[in-house]
C-alpha cells in the first residue's frame, strides 16, 4: 500500500485532507526525501519529521566551503553541546528509530546542509 501526500502552502496534506504537519516535503514508509536546509547559528533547526516515523537512514553533508555543523539529539545542540560535528564537505549517517529526532546549528549564519533520508526496511 503506497501513501500519497501534497504539499499545499507549506502544509503536507494527505490524500484523505488531514494536515499532517508543516514541512518542505513530506514523509511516509515507502519514500526517500531530500532536502536542502539553509541552518542559522543562533536557532536550532529539527532535521528529522515531528512525530514518529517508521525509521530512517538520515545522512547529513557540510555542503559548505568552511565553517562547522554541529548535530544534537535534543534542541538545545550548540558548537559546545553537541554529538557530532561535522566538517566542510563532509557527511555522516544515521539509523534513526522511529521515536528519535535530530537537530541542527551551524558555526555560522546562512550555512547549507544536504539531508536525505529513506525509509528503513521494513519486514512482512
Amino acid at each position: 500500500m503506497f501513501h500519497s501526500y501534497i504539499v499545499y502552502r507549506g502544509v503536507c496534506i494527505s490524500i484523505f485532507g488531514v494536515a499532517l504537519y508543516r514541512r518542505i516535503f513530506c514523509y511516509n514508509t515507502y519514500m526517500t526525501a531530500h532536502i536542502l536546509y539553509t541552518l542559522s547559528n543562533s536557532a536550532v533547526t529539527r532535521l528529522t519529521p515531528n512525530g514518529t516515523h517508521s525509521g530512517l537512514d538520515f545522512t547529513i553533508q557540510n555542503v559548505n566551503e568552511s565553517g562547522y555543523i554541529y548535530i544534537g539529539g535534543n534542541d538545545t545542540v550548540s558548537s559546545t553541546d553537541y554529538g557530532f560535528r561535522i566538517l566542510p564537505n563532509h557527511s555522516i549517517s544515521f539509523e534513526i528509530p522511529g521515536k528519535d529526532a535530530l537537530y541542527a546549528i551551524a558555526s555560522a549564519n546562512g550555512m547549507k546542509a544536504a539531508v536525505i533520508s529513506m525509509s528503513l526496511e521494513s519486514q512482512s
